[in-house]
Order: C-alpha cells, then structure tokens, then sequence
C-alpha cells in the first residue's frame, strides 16, 4: 500500500497560509490578538475539551481560503474537507466551528465553514523503521544520555530523528484511511492510495507527497 502526507498548496494562487493567527474564545476589539492562554491550550494535555465554537483571529488577509492546513495541535479545515473525513475511516477527533475573522473582526470565511481539528490522542503507530531513511538527531541522542549505538539496538527511534528520506509503514498497523503518525518531525496527516485519488481530483489546495520521497515535506 501507498501512502502520502497532506499538505495546504500554499503557492497555489489565492489559498491562504496563516502563519500569523490564534484561536481565541471571544474576539475584542481593545485586544484583537490575544494570546492563547486557555484550559484547552496546556501543553501535553491530551484530556482537554475544547469549546464547540472558536475565533480563528488571521493577520494578513483579506479572504481566508483554503482546505486543510497543519495549525498549532491541530488542524485547520473547510467544510467540504471534513465532509471528506466524515465520509472515510478515520481516528475520533475533537472539533469546533470557526468564526474566521481579521483583526478589525471582520468576516473573512468567504462564506465558507471552518473547523479546528485535534487527534493528538489518536496518532497511528506504523512506522517501519529498518525500512524508513533518516539521519539520527545525535545533538537530541546525547541531550538524553543515550548513544547511537544504544539507539540502534533499542529499535526505538521515536524522538530520536532529524529528518527522513523515506518513510516506510507498516500496513498491518493501519485501519484508516486518513490519520496522523506517531512522530514528532511529520505533523501533517497521512492518507491512503484512495483517498489521494479523491483529492487530486477534487481539492486542488491541498499538496499530496508520497511517504517513498519525503525531501519535498521539508521545503
């Protein structure tokens, strides 16, 4: 099986890239950007409950439009992307409804629903190391008392890569056919040889790499 990782097609003309945005229970206008400082934003809390509705709070444009975009824990997709989810095998996953807003607290949806999306507690297991290409982070190895050899023969190489070259999966250990891996390098979701037809045909924002030639993922 063949299996690839999503991307926002951000040189794609007019899809947005908001690198510059928060999530924010309310919108103020004496604080338009505020700093995302909630219940559900501890770190490593997996447990957390997250609002049924949400500001997404996006500096620098002037119509938000995209797909499906990697975002902070999570993220960030159209309704017709989820459409997509819903309809697929995938992990549960938490959500809330968007209002899409600039900083003057103007509609910027382009009439289009937004969700922010979380499965961090979902992530799928399948990376078939002894047949991945990766260099090891030696400075990471060394921060944690460890050497390369003890890495080695361990087999655990979680948390312990700097960058891939290939990523081989274990199709036994895959029941979805979109999903986020466990790894700390690769944030972005994984789906299967189906569902990328689906979306070269029908979601021209969103990038599709394949996991045999992952050089790309890093540019």
């Amino acid at each position: 099986m063949n299996y690839y990782i999503l991307l926002n097609n951000r040189n794609l003309k007019g899809i947005s890239t908001p690198v510059n945005a928060v999530l924010a229970e309310t919108y103020k206008k004496e604080d338009p950007f505020p700093a995302m400082k909630y219940e559900w934003t501890k770190p490593r809390d997996f447990d957390r409950n997250y609002p049924s509705n949400l500001f997404f709070i996006v500096k620098g444009e002037k119509k938000f439009v995209l797909d499906y975009t990697f975002y902070w824990n999570g993220f960030i997709i159209s309704q017709k992307f989820k459409d997509l989810l819903d309809k697929c095998n995938v992990p549960n996953y938490k959500q809330s409804k968007l209002t899409v807003v600039n900083i003057k607290g103007e509609d910027i949806s382009n009439s289009t629903d937004y969700y922010f999306i979380e499965m961090r507690g979902n992530t799928v297991d399948a990376i078939d190391y002894n047949k991945s290409d990766f260099i090891l982070d030696t400075n990471m190895i060394e921060m944690r008392g460890l050497t390369i050899d003890e890495v080695e023969k361990s087999d655990n190489y979680y948390g312990h890569i700097k960058k891939y070259e290939k990523i081989s999966l274990k199709d036994t250990n895959v029941e979805f056919d979109i999903f986020p891996l466990k790894d700390i390098i690769l944030h972005d979701l994984v789906c299967n040889e189906d569902v990328k037809t689906i979306i070269d045909e029908r979601f021209p924002s969103i990038k599709v790499i394949s996991l045999d030639n992952v050089e790309e993922y890093r540019k």
